[in-house]
C-alpha cells in the first residue's frame, strides 16, 4: 500500500514540533574554551585554532547537547539496525537486516533492506531493487524527496561490486543510478560514497588500469535522478569526494593522477553552479603520513591526516583539520589514535576513533570538543545540520546540538 506523502514526511522528517523543541531548548552555560593559539591571518577576519582531544568535555556533562530517545541495535530474532546517514530532520537512513554468515573464514552476506526510522522508532520500509547476489548497504544520503544509498556484494577492503540506488518519496519507486562493472571492481579511496545535489547523484569510483605498478585510477561521476540521461565524468583522476549544496570537494593526489608529484595532496573546490574550479590547498606530506577522509558542508571542509612515529611505526597521530569559507581554520590533534570517518555539517564537525574506539562532535559555533565516548566499530557518529546519532553499547543515541545555531 503507498502511503500519502504528506504521512511519508512526517516520518521522516518529524513535525513542526521538532523545531519548537528546538528553540526551547536551555543553553547549559560555557566554559573557557582551551585555545592554544588563537592567530589572525594578515588582511583577512581568519583566524587559526589549536585543540586537543584531551580537551573535550563528555556528552553527560555540561556539553551543548539535548539528548533526545534511543534507539536498539537489534530487534528480535537477532535483526541489527545499522545507520547510514541522518536525515535533514532527524530520522536516520538504516539498513536492517540478519547478520552475515560466517563459514569456514569466508563471509556470506545477507541483503540489508532500507527503512527510514525516527528517533522514537517508527519506521518507512523503503523497496529495494534485486539483485543477483547478496548485498550490504554502506553508505547513504537524503534529502526531502528522495533517499540515495550504495550497496556493495564486497566482503573485503580491496574490490568493490556497488550499486547506487535512489528512492523517490512521492512515487515510492526505487531505481538503480549506476553499478560497478563487475563484482571484482577495484576500491575506491575512503569508498564509494554518494551524494545528493542539484537533483543528481554524485559519487567517486575506482577502474583497473592492468598495470601492476599502479592497478587503479578514481574518477568522479554524476547521474540525474531520473536516470533519464547517461552517467557523466565529472573529474577524471580525483578521490575522496564531498559535495554539499553547489559544492564539491575533491583530491588530486599521485595515487591517483601519475602527474601530481609524490607526496602531494591538492584539496580542491569546485562551483557546481559555475564550474569554476580552484585548488583550496596542497598538502605535502612525508611517507609516514596520509589523508584518511575528508567531508564538506556548504564551503567549508574538514579532513584527517594521519602520521606514524618514524622511531616506532606502531605510534599513530591524527589531526582533523577544519577550514571554513573565510579561511579560518581548526585544529584538533590526537595522539595514539587513529580519526576516522570525518562528518561536517553547518553546526558540527564529527569523527571516531577507528579501531581504537572513541567518537568526538566539534561543536563550531562554540569551538567545544564533546567526548560521546567509546565504542570500537566503524562510523558510529552521524550528523545533518544540528543532529547528531552515535553509538553507546547497544543503542543509537539521537542528540540536538542546543548552543546555538551558525549565523
Amino acid at each position: 500500500m503507498n502511503l500519502p506523502i504528506w504521512m511519508i514526511a512526517a516520518l521522516m522528517f518529524g513535525s513542526a514540533a521538532c523545531g519548537s523543541d528546538q528553540s526551547r531548548a536551555t543553553h547549559p552555560s560555557t566554559p573557557a574554551t582551551p585555545i592554544v593559539s588563537t592567530v589572525p591571518t594578515p588582511g583577512t577576519h581568519a583566524t587559526t585554532l589549536d585543540l586537543s582531544i584531551d580537551d573535550a568535555v563528555p556528552a553527560s556533562g555540561d556539553a551543548p547537547l539535548r539528548e533526545l530517545e534511543s534507539l536498539s541495535q537489534t530487534r528480535e530474532h537477532d535483526v541489527r539496525v545499522g545507520i547510514l546517514s541522518v536525515t535533514p530532520q532527524g530520522s536516520v537512513l538504516a539498513k536492517v537486516g540478519l547478520p552475515d554468515i560466517v563459514q569456514g573464514g569466508e563471509i556470506r552476506l545477507r541483503q540489508s533492506r532500507i527503512e527510514v526510522i525516527t528517533p522514537g522508532g517508527a519506521s518507512l520500509k523503503i523497496p529495494g531493487s534485486d539483485g543477483a547476489r547478496p548485498r550490504q548497504a554502506v553508505w547513504g544520503d537524503s534529502d526531502e524527496r528522495t533517499l540515495v544509498w550504495m550497496e556493495t556484494t564486497s566482503t573485503d577492503l580491496y574490490t568493490d561490486g556497488w550499486v547506487i540506488l535512489a528512492h523517490d518519496l512521492a512515487s515510492r519507486k526505487t531505481r538503480v543510478i549506476a553499478k560497478a562493472v563487475s563484482d571484482k571492481t577495484p576500491s575506491a579511496p575512503n569508498g564509494t560514497v554518494p551524494f545528493l545535489a542539484n537533483e543528481r547523484v554524485y559519487w567517486q569510483a575506482a577502474e583497473s588500469t592492468g598495470d601492476k605498478d599502479r592497478p587503479a585510477r578514481a574518477h568522479i561521476y554524476s547521474r540525474d535522478l531520473t536516470g533519464s540521461q547517461p552517467v557523466r565524468r565529472e573529474v577524471s583522476n580525483a578521490s575522496d569526494l564531498s559535495v554539499d549544496g553547489q559544492t564539491m570537494f575533491y583530491v588530486k593526489s599521485r595515487f591517483v593522477d601519475p602527474r601530481i608529484p609524490h607526496g602531494e595532496v591538492q584539496l580542491h573546490r569546485r562551483d557546481l553552479a559555475t564550474g569554476h574550479d580552484e585548488t583550496l590547498r596542497t598538502l605535502e606530506l612525508g611517507d609516514n603520513e596520509r589523508l584518511a577522509g575528508l567531508s564538506s558542508a556548504d564551503r567549508a571542509v574538514a579532513w584527517i591526516t594521519r602520521s606514524l612515529s618514524p622511531a616506532d611505526e606502531t605510534q599513530e597521530s591524527s589531526t582533523i583539520t577544519l577550514l571554513d569559507g573565510d579561511g579560518s581554520e581548526t585544529r584538533i590533534t590526537g595522539t595514539n589514535i587513529s580519526f576516522a570517518y570525518p562528518v561536517l555539517t553547518h553546526d558540527v564537525l564529527g569523527w571516531d576513533g577507528g579501531d581504537q574506539g572513541g567518537q568526538w562532535i566539534f561543536v563550531r559555533q562554540h569551538n567545544r570538543i564533546v567526548d560521546l565516548g567509546s565504542a570500537p566499530g566503524l562510523a558510529d557518529v552521524k550528523a545533518a545540520g544540528a543532529h547528531v546519532v552515535w553509538r553507546e553499547g547497544d543503542r543509537w543515541r539521537f542528540a540536538l546540538v542546543t548552543a546555538g545555531s551558525r549565523p
